[in-house]
């Protein structure tokens, strides 16, 4: 079975399909990527597909919790939903468990704010943060997306990060 180009490169052939599941991981995957709202219309017109074949889905993404009307009214957003269900992971909770505790002796220390960061692909994601004491504070959201090259807290974690060897190195 040959695939129409839906998987990440290097994916040609897949034993099983399951086309449900796949229409409901293209809305999550296309509403992630956006910064503004889209509607039934702009997300059929975004995956080729009709907005008869879409509108289910999107129902059930939403009742679901995974995706909800902007409060604008004017489309689809993404939810942390997700996000929410990978902290669940045991690997996630254990970072927490260790970094909060010295999170907020470093907050209270320096009278700042911090967060913690991981990577995810090219990106940094706020999994944590600590509020300071001080009436006056800066802080990241949990959940926070941005290029890895773009934050501090990329360039940190770029910095520290294992080295890895390449043909010829």
């Amino acid at each position: 079975m040959t695939n129409k180009g839906k998987e990440p490169a290097g994916q040609d052939e897949r034993r099983y399909r399951a086309p449900a599941l796949e229409k409901g991981l293209d809305i999550l995957e296309l509403l992630a990527s956006e910064r503004d709202p889209l509607t039934v219309s702009a997300i059929s017109q975004r995956l080729g597909r009709s907005m008869s074949e879409l509108f289910r889905m999107i129902q059930v993404l939403e009742f679901r919790g995974f995706i909800q009307q902007a409060p604008s009214g004017d489309g689809f957003v993404a939810t942390d939903r997700l996000f929410s269900l990978g902290m669940q992971q045991a690997p996630v909770k254990t970072l927490l468990e260790l970094a909060l505790p010295r999170m907020k002796i470093l907050s209270a220390a320096v009278g700042q704010s911090c967060h913690l960061a991981v990577r995810s692909r090219g990106d940094i994601v706020v999994v944590a943060r600590m509020e300071s004491a001080e009436r006056i504070g800066f802080s990241v959201r949990i959940g926070h997306r941005r290029p890895l090259a773009l934050t501090r807290s990329g360039a940190i974690l770029f910095t520290f990060q294992e080295r890895v060897m390449g043909a010829g190195s």
